[in-house]
């Protein structure tokens, strides 16, 4: 992802432990997949991880993690990673690196009314904080400080997105009266960053950036999490005025700006969170309407009719006649999605069952309709039904889906296995919904 990366493996993990911590050398070592860019995550036996700096820009973090998360733990409302060992360079490692507690927890797929007020009250407290001294947040400057860059990443997204729409709501971000006064801030509240557990914030992960700067920092997750109630829910919770608000949102479209054009080829993770964030600040902004589908579950002729044109289309190599789909329907959740009355695709959300104990959701967009939001709504609903249903959770794509790919890597699901169907060429592909981010 960057030029100048520490090569860091499980092999190298294992050594620094083995000669810096005897107590844990034998334990496993898993590399946790990540979305992350400043740091490596493994996994070291059952109730530990390794965090290690990719970049030497994050060796800072480090340190103001040791000095600051013992300090936070005991005033915020969920949990926060927890150090117990500090690595010192070595084995041909550079830096400085850390070992914390391991936390259970999924990453949200979506955010509920539920979950956004849960993160608000994990804002307010945040914001409570009166610790002294503390260090100045990474992203809580005035936003001019980030107009060059900005502005530079619309330059080079044009003919991708809706240049005018994006600039005018940078513009109007810009304008905005600025914060009375600075508070603590976590500075990267995104979906990665959080952990659920029973569909509930169980835990807030990585405060490298976390500091004193702008509350308005602290209101990215309406646009890069949370829709529609959820988002109106989480403002009035955190009672937020019109300038705070243009100010969060306009935070949320210069961070996804930025790391579009910077991370398209090399994290499609990343790239397809900030695809998603951009089209809600449009959305939001109220320049550009964000298409309303209508989803119905499945439950007359009619709408199997449907669910079986939209399957057969994009899967002929496998065509259901209307028996198949009825006998789908009764032991799988069907929905069929439409923009006004045009069919746009069709999601399948299966239960755990003897073979499996993980849920499996499957959404499915006509290519007409592909690259307006429509999959990436249907994939999020599905999602939040097939965590509900199992213990685990996976997803099929087709490889030549690079949508959907990106939008499955972006929400924590790696690759499991792949499979061709007699007489196609092209593989699906079987991922799974990692248990913890980085």
């Amino acid at each position: 992802m960057h030029a100048d990366e520490a090569e860091i493996d499980e092999t190298l993990v294992l050594r620094l432990i083995a000669a810096q911590f005897p107590q844990w050398a034998g334990l496993p070592v898993t590399e946790i997949p990540s979305s992350g860019t400043v740091n490596a995550m493994y996994r070291l036996g059952d109730s530990l991880t390794v965090r290690l700096p990719r970049i030497a820009g994050g060796v800072a973090d480090i340190a103001a993690e040791w000095e600051w998360l013992p300090r936070l733990a005991d005033v915020l409302p969920v949990e926060i990673p927890a150090p117990v060992g500090r690595g010192e360079p070595g084995e041909g490692y550079p830096w400085i690196w850390s070992v914390q507690r391991w936390i259970p927890g999924a990453v949200p797929a979506t955010g509920d009314e539920v979950l956004a007020a849960d993160l608000a009250s994990f804002v307010q407290a945040f914001r409570r904080v009166d610790f002294a001294g503390g260090p100045a947040a990474h992203r809580g400057g005035p936003l001019i400080t980030e107009d060059a860059e900005t502005r530079d990443a619309l330059e080079k997204l044009k003919g991708w997105i809706d240049i005018d729409t994006a600039t005018a709501a940078w513009e109007s971000a810009l304008a905005a009266a600025p914060a009375s006064s600075d508070s603590w801030v976590h500075g990267d509240l995104m979906p990665s960053n959080l952990l659920v557990r029973d569909g509930r914030l169980a835990a807030v992960l990585d405060f490298a950036t976390a500091g004193m700067g702008d509350p308005a920092c602290d209101l990215i997750p309406a646009w890069n999490l949370l829709t529609g109630s959820a988002r109106a829910v989480f403002r009035e919770a955190l009672a937020v005025d019109d300038d705070a608000w243009n100010r969060g949102r306009g935070r949320a479209l210069s961070m996804a700006l930025i790391q579009l054009p910077y991370y398209r080829d090399t994290n499609k993770g990343i790239a397809a969170n900030a695809q998603y964030v951009i089209d809600e600040v449009l959305a939001d902004f109220g320049s550009v309407p964000r298409p309303q589908l209508r989803i119905e579950r499945v439950d007359s002729e009619a709408l199997m009719r449907d669910w079986q044109l939209v399957h057969n289309e994009i899967i002929p190599t496998d065509p259901l006649s209307l028996d198949d789909v009825r006998e789908r329907v009764g032991r799988n959740v069907l929905e069929v999605a439409y923009s006004g009355e045009a069919l746009v695709g069709c999601s399948t959300v299966r239960p755990p069952s003897a073979e499996t104990s993980a849920a499996t959701v499957i959404a499915r967009i006509l290519p007409a309709y592909r690259r307006q939001g429509f999959g990436e709504e249907l994939y999020r609903r599905g999602l939040a039904r097939a965590q509900a249903l199992g213990s685990g959770v996976e997803t099929i794509v087709l490889a030549s889906n690079v949508e959907g790919l990106a939008f499955a890597e972006s929400h924590g699901f790696v690759e499991f296995e792949r499979y061709v169907l007699p007489g196609d060429t092209i593989p699906f592909i079987t991922l799974r919904l990692a248990d913890q981010p980085s």
